[in-house]
Order: C-alpha cells, then sequence, then structure tokens
C-alpha cells in the first residue's frame, strides 16, 4: 500500500503496468485511466478483480495422511 501510494505521489509519469509479477504477502490493487473526456460525454470505469489461491498441503499432513491409512490396512489385514 504505502510504496503504491508513495509512488503515484512522488514519481512523475508512474505506470501501475509497469509490475506483472506478484510475491508472497499482502496484495494491493490500484486502478489507473488516463482518458479525455469531452464536455457533455461520460467516463465509466468498470473493476472486474478475481484472486484464486489453490492450497497447497503441507508434507507433514500428508505423512500423517499416509501413516493413517496405513495403520487402517494393517489392522484390516490383521483381522
Amino acid at each position: 500500500y504505502d510504496t503504491n501510494r508513495n509512488n503515484l505521489n512522488t514519481v512523475p509519469g508512474y505506470n501501475l503496468d509497469n509490475n506483472l509479477a506478484t510475491g508472497p504477502g499482502d496484495a494491493t490493487w490500484s486502478l489507473q485511466w488516463d482518458p479525455t473526456i469531452l464536455n457533455n460525454t461520460s467516463f465509466e470505469v468498470f473493476k472486474n478483480k478475481s484472486l484464486s489461491v489453490t492450497p497447497i498441503p503441507e508434507p507433514a499432513m500428508v505423512s500423517i495422511l499416509t501413516l493413517g491409512l496405513g495403520a487402517c490396512g494393517l489392522i484390516r489385514r490383521r483381522k
């Protein structure tokens, strides 16, 4: 947030399209437009932003699940 705000307020000609990558941590979105609006006309701004996150299971959880399934198989085999 602070980086975007500071750049917009202090860097002449700062363009929000210059950064196409994201990293871990918080996300900040900003909108930028530069239209010419004539007399008796209007300008509409639409926002359509989506974020999808795919959860990745931790290795410890996969190990616990594997051990649990193995234990269930052993118990079933002994009966």
